[in-house]
């Protein structure tokens, strides 16, 4: 059965870059160690500057594999300490019927934390 990871980070000030950096490096080490992702993550941003990141992975062992692995733990040991792991109903959008928040990327038709190959656009996190 499919997993749906939904995380929101707090980036400390003027780290938020840094945190994309460290999500994108996440995201090619689930890569590199072969994760069956269903589909690329998205990267979303509240309007007071919470990151929220979505990932698809195919199986629920595939988030354990992640987790099990000291080079991923180490990047989010590194992600901990430029940002602040807050839970989603903290985020003001949350409070409402439905979450209007904005993707984080140049490209707005395709995910800001991967490339995928078929599409020509240069992507935030690839």
């Amino acid at each position: 059965m499919s997993r749906i990871l939904i995380v929101t980070y707090r980036p400390a000030p003027g780290h938020f870059e840094e945190v994309i950096a460290l999500l994108r490096a996440q995201y090619q080490r689930i890569r590199a160690l072969g994760v069956d992702t269903t589909r690329p993550p998205i990267l979303v941003r509240s309007a007071a500057g919470e990151l929220t990141y979505v990932a698809s992975f195919a199986h629920a062992d595939e988030v354990d594999r992640c987790w099990e692995d000291p080079e991923f733990q180490d990047l989010d040991g590194r992600l901990a300490e430029v940002a602040e792991m807050i839970p989603l109903r903290a985020l003001h959008e949350a409070s409402g019927s439905y979450a209007d928040l904005e993707e984080v990327g140049p490209d707005r038709k395709a995910s800001p934390l991967a490339r995928d190959d078929s599409d020509e656009a240069i992507e935030l996190l690839s």
